[in-house]
């Protein structure tokens, strides 16, 4: 194993400091932790400050960002099936949702594909997509309906981005930033 550098735990504790951190896992997203980590949630999301609409859709991001963890996650060898990183942040007047989870690379085109048409589309357009796939969606093999990213993007108004990180040829690390207005 492998010891921290002090530069390293530095920089990490500036980082932190500079945001408010409201929630941070890394590990495996089983369905009882899900369960952990989304009452948690709750309970640390100071819901007497915040517009009941704005703590519903930052409850509701967060919700999706674990399912889409625990129903796209590809299973790695080092870290298990299901495996991710949920990090919750308050900077100035947002909230900011990253999460993370390996993804195979066979299926990298067609989630970047998606996640572009949604970031291209105005709030009209999304919710309109989002109508149109709880009408007469189809529900995949993972469990999934294809709303997920929809609610999200609803959710924060579009403020998302995303990137992939290589970790070897059958897969990428996939993290999501969702910035969430809340004054």
């Amino acid at each position: 194993m492998t010891s921290l550098s002090p530069r390293y735990v530095y920089s990490l504790f500036e980082d932190l400091k500079d945001h408010e951190i409201l929630m941070c896992y890394f590990g495996n997203v089983s369905f009882k932790i899900s369960n952990h980590l989304i009452n948690t949630f709750k309970e640390n999301l100071d819901s007497d400050s915040m517009e009941r609409l704005i703590f519903k859709k930052v409850y509701s991001s967060f919700v999706e960002c674990i399912e889409n963890i625990t129903r796209h996650t590809t299973e790695d060898v080092v870290y298990g099936d299901r495996f991710g990183i949920l990090n919750v942040s308050k900077r100035d007047d947002h909230i900011i949702i990253h999460s993370g989870n390996m993804v195979k690379t066979e299926n990298i085109n067609e989630l970047e594909n998606r996640l572009q048409l949604i970031k291209n589309q105005s709030q009209e357009e999304i919710k309109s997509a989002y109508q149109k796939q709880l009408i007469g969606g189809e529900v995949s093999n993972k469990g999934g309906a294809g709303l997920g990213m929809l609610q999200i993007a609803i959710n924060s108004e579009g403020n998302l981005d995303y990137t992939f990180q290589d970790v070897d040829e059958n897969k990428k690390f996939f993290l999501l930033e969702v910035r969430l207005k809340v004054k």
